[in-house]
């Protein structure tokens, strides 16, 4: 008969040797497991983040604002340029543009909602006409909830609703065709038709980093309320505590009273058998601990460490430029890739809105990197160099040199009036000799 052998399998603990060193506890050592499990906020413990923690703010506002602060460029002829500026500063295009795209990174989704004068829960009508265009509202992920999708796999509009309803007391409905979105990261979570439809919080990021920033600028604020402490050594004071159980309050009386003497009157009275000192707490490399917590949390965030805390590199021949240039070369993808096809459906109805014909415009983005003064002025010696190198050697003709020499100079914003000062210029006249045209010639040929 075969006995059945049953496997005991025993576990042993070491009790108080984790407890004091911290190994293997839970929320104490970070080494204890290696299993990932996605922490679950709400939009209100996410929205609470944002409004509490000052860096956190910047590092999901700061790319929002640097990738619209210089807006863009409008190349048109005539007024045209002009005409789609005023529209765009009357409906504030760009703040709202801002706007969205900044509440997309906190909620994981934006609306930018095009209101004309018919009814929203109409398609936008294909031909706007001038002045059509009545505003632009801003809705985040909060305030809308999602209809039915799109099921037509022909359309670019495929999978998405087709209508969202306001959450307020309105219930407002709204076609998908008014609607711009701005959505925040991939979710890789999302399970529910709701949330595939949004991203998810850049605030979730980046709470980890930040949360680790907090804990140790909390604890180098703790250690400077304890700079300076003032030690007395009483005699005896345990035995007494036990024996005078009035001796508790006259201690904490007396030493209210010789605490403020020493304040008011920098004088302590004391007993001829106790002991004063003071302790001081060391603050070595405490800060930069601290720094490298945020050097961490700008790390997570992609922008510059300089750009987090607003101040200037540090380090020997350090200049941070190669970080800011590579943070805008981030950025300048994110508004091509982002921002410009937002643009481009709201500009279908901002353009004839304005009365212009959108065929005859076309605009581009403005610089991220505003070149310094010195800048600005080595790049306008090498350009004069260039120029001057072309019309020695013969290899532009007078005419084309002239017109790129003027282009230039009406580009430099070192010369503002470069443009009206070539359109005024008198004697205009193309039959006189150009740069690098007429010198040493013979006007008759011989």
């Amino acid at each position: 008969m075969t006995k059945a052998v049953s496997a005991v399998r025993s576990f042993l603990a070491d009790g108080l040797a984790n407890v004091f060193t911290g190994q293997g506890v839970p929320g104490v050592d970070r080494g204890t497991g290696s299993y990932w499990t996605p922490p679950r906020y709400d939009a209100r413990q996410i929205a609470n983040a944002y409004a509490t923690s000052p860096l956190l703010r910047k590092a999901v506002d700061a790319p929002s604002a640097d990738m619209t602060r210089n807006w863009r460029e409008w190349q048109a002829d005539g007024e045209d340029g002009e005409t789609i500026k005023r529209l765009e500063a009357e409906l504030s295009v760009r703040s709202k543009v801002e706007k969205a795209h900044r509440l997309a990174q906190v909620f994981g989704g934006a609306l930018l909602v095009m209101v004309t004068n018919n009814d929203l829960s109409e398609p936008l009508p294909d031909g706007i006409g001038l002045g059509a265009l009545r505003n632009l509202i801003v809705l985040d992920r909060r305030q809308i909830e999602v209809g039915d999708p799109n099921r037509d796999v022909t359309s670019p509009e495929f999978g998405l609703p087709e209508r969202y309803t306001t959450t307020d007391g309105s219930r407002t409905v709204i076609h998908a065709s008014r609607c711009i979105r701005f959505d925040g990261p991939a979710d890789p979570n999302a399970t529910d038709w709701n949330k595939r439809l949004w991203g998810m919080s850049r605030v979730q990021v980046l709470l980890e980093a930040v949360d680790d920033f907090t804990r140790a600028k909390g604890n180098l604020v703790s250690l400077t309320d304890e700079a300076l402490q003032d030690m007395i050594a009483v005699p005896k004071l345990m035995a007494r505590l036990i024996d005078d159980k009035n001796f508790e309050q006259h201690m904490a009386k007396r030493l209210t009273a010789w605490k403020l003497g020493k304040t008011t009157n920098r004088v302590g009275l004391m007993d001829a058998e106790e002991v004063w000192h003071q302790k001081q707490a060391q603050f070595g490399g405490l800060p930069q601990v601290v720094h490298l917590f945020a050097e961490m949390l700008a790390a997570a965030a992609d922008i510059p460490v300089t750009r987090l805390l607003g101040q200037s590199p540090g380090g020997l021949n350090s200049t941070g430029e190669s970080d800011s240039r590579n943070y805008y070369d981030a950025l300048k993808g994110t508004q091509q890739n982002v921002l410009r096809p937002a643009l481009e459906k709201l500009d279908a109805a901002l353009i004839p809105a304005a009365g212009v014909n959108p065929d005859a415009v076309s605009w581009d983005w403005r610089p991220l990197w505003t070149p310094t003064e010195a800048e600005e002025s080595e790049r306008g010696k090498r350009d004069a160099e260039t120029l001057n190198i072309y019309a020695t050697a013969g290899l532009v003709e007078g005419t084309a040199l002239q017109a790129i020499a003027e282009s230039q100079l009406t580009a430099n914003p070192a010369f503002p009036g470069a443009a009206e000062a070539f359109a005024n210029r008198p004697g205009d006249d193309l039959d006189e000799p150009l740069i690098g045209e007429g010198e040493g010639e013979d006007p008759e040929g011989e």
